[in-house]
């Protein structure tokens, strides 16, 4: 499961767009994307941690301000991506407006790019992220929202201890499920459902489907006891992306491939 920073680059210029990836890619997990499409499509399936943002993804076309429109969806999606803007202007107002209005967290002046080149990302990169996660550390009382759609958490919390069996009790699940789960959230439930989990009562196992956007991809979550032989479980794929063990509280987190991200959809209160 991928555990390194996630960098959406935005940049209309396929050579620069590829020196960005080149350059980054051995430090963090990086997508790229050349126009305000491509943009939208990729943050709509992943959640990153920063997005370098050229303001024009047009060439040559100085009116082109897509990169403007990425920034309103940055902010309005608020899923606490940091926003890094790469600018020709030199308009202090401009500039202003991106940091403030927009809530981009910092910019970088093209001329500065040139002058410094790729150090000057990387290190503007690393500034904004540091070592904190997209927001807060993800909360038991979010993660339940999310990952127990449609089920009340008492009774969640009641089919978890009654059916996995599992020692350490409420502690072992919550702690081991924030640990796990720190690295998909946001979680996306599929459309038109009641409940996100369902109950093997055979096995003893406690499932649900998910988009990751904290991955970029579908997901199956399988929560049984350790003593549960993972081959008795029928999935509907064995790529799996983890496996966690902890006081016979077994998590197992398996990649659908063939799933698509429009057949999911955000949380919404109920």
């Amino acid at each position: 499961m991928e555990k390194r920073k996630r960098v959406l680059i935005i940049e209309d210029v396929a050579t620069t767009l590829e020196s960005y990836i080149m350059n980054l890619e051995e430090e963090f997990s990086v997508h790229g994307a050349c126009n305000l499409h491509e943009a939208k499509s990729a943050i709509e399936k992943c959640t990153y941690h920063v997005a370098l943002v050229d303001i024009m993804l047009a060439g040559s076309d100085e009116t082109n301000r897509d990169g403007v429109l990425i920034l309103e969806y940055l902010r309005d999606l608020d899923e606490g991506t940091k926003a890094i803007v790469v600018t020709s202007l030199n308009e202090g107002k401009s500039v202003r407006d991106y940091l403030i209005n927009l809530k981009a967290t910092d910019y970088i002046n093209k001329e500065q790019l040139i002058d410094e080149g790729m150090s000057i990302v990387k290190s503007k990169i690393n500034e904004v992220i540091g070592n904190n996660p997209l927001k807060e550390p993800i909360k038991w009382e979010t993660l339940i929202k999310h990952l127990a759609f449609g089920i009340r958490e008492e009774i969640f919390v009641s089919q978890c201890l009654d059916k996995l069996k599992t020692k350490g009790g409420f502690e072992n699940l919550s702690t081991t499920l924030i640990s796990v789960c720190n690295y998909l959230m946001p979680l996306l439930i599929p459309k038109n459902i009641e409940k996100s989990l369902e109950i093997d009562s055979k096995l003893s196992v406690i499932r649900g489907k998910f988009w990751a956007k904290g991955q970029g991809k579908a997901v199956e979550i399988i929560l049984c006891n350790e003593s549960l032989n993972s081959e008795e479980i029928v999935t509907d794929s064995k790529n799996k992306l983890l496996e966690s063990i902890k006081k016979g509280l077994k998590i197992i987190i398996y990649n659908l491939p063939d799933a698509r991200r429009e057949d999911f959809t955000y949380i919404t209160s109920k």
